[in-house]
């Protein structure tokens, strides 16, 4: 529905918001530090939000989680058949087969380590001193372990619960009542009145909506939220 709440936090439309706040009588002046007040509640609420059509769905996220999984064992498999073909190399007799492999098994290492986060701190040195070597005294193979790193990970993937991937299809009441009453205190220094759910002079009806509800609703789509709040949710978090 285009909005989660324990994802990457994404930009707001910052015009829209100044918008909303503009519907309650914002001064120009005070646009720029009311609309980061809304930003915060939003963030203090958990909400993440995203254009529509941009979040990522549970299945795309499977999908995703197990083509890792394939790749990382095609990694594993064609480490071990380097490995392999290197232990059963002479360089006595096929020296050109062994600076080949040597060559090849040294330049996927430099690229693995370099695809890791620079925070690893790994230099070229220890990238040089940790590639595999063979001679007909034995071998050492540092990398041993990762030839297993395929089947490993998909072990342990296939105890994930994959529908835990998906977006839930409500926002969290708690959270929701929260922001409701931080957009009230919000509203109430905009305009200095008290955010109501329902028109003084109106009722309880759908037709009644307040001046605070149509900010929410306002707020609420800015965010690419759903379901807006009805005047009996935004009444009863407003007396909590």
């Amino acid at each position: 529905m285009g909005r989660s709440f324990d994802g990457e936090w994404q930009t707001l439309d910052g015009a829209s918001l100044d918008e909303a706040l503009r519907f309650i009588g914002t001064a120009e002046a005070s646009l720029e530090p009311a609309r980061q007040q809304i930003v915060n509640a939003l963030f203090k609420s958990r909400v993440c939000t995203a254009r529509t059509g941009e979040h990522v769905s549970a299945k795309e996220i499977r999908e995703a989680v197990s083509g890792i999984e394939k790749a990382l064992t095609r990694l594993g498999e064609g480490m071990r058949t380097l490995a392999r073909a290197r232990q059963t190399t002479d360089a006595a007799v096929a020296p050109r087969r062994a600076e080949a492999l040597e060559a090849a098994h040294c330049l996927i290492i430099e690229e693995i380590c370099n695809a890791l986060p620079y925070s690893f701190g790994i230099e070229p040195k220890q990238v040089a001193a940790s590639v595999p070597k063979y001679s007909r005294m034995g071998f050492t193979d540092e990398w041993g372990g990762f030839r297993l790193a395929g089947k490993s990970v998909s072990q342990k993937l296939a105890n994930l619960d994959m529908n835990a991937f998906a977006l839930p299809t409500r926002m969290p009441s708690i959270e929701r009542d929260d922001l409701i009453r931080d957009l009230g205190a919000i509203y109430s220094q905009v305009t200095g009145k008290e955010p109501t759910a329902w028109r003084p002079e109106g009722n309880s009806q759908a037709d009644a909506k307040s001046e605070f509800h149509q900010f929410l609703v306002k707020i609420w789509h800015v965010a690419d939220m759903d379901p807006v709040p009805s005047p009996a949710v935004i009444n009863a978090a407003l007396k909590q």
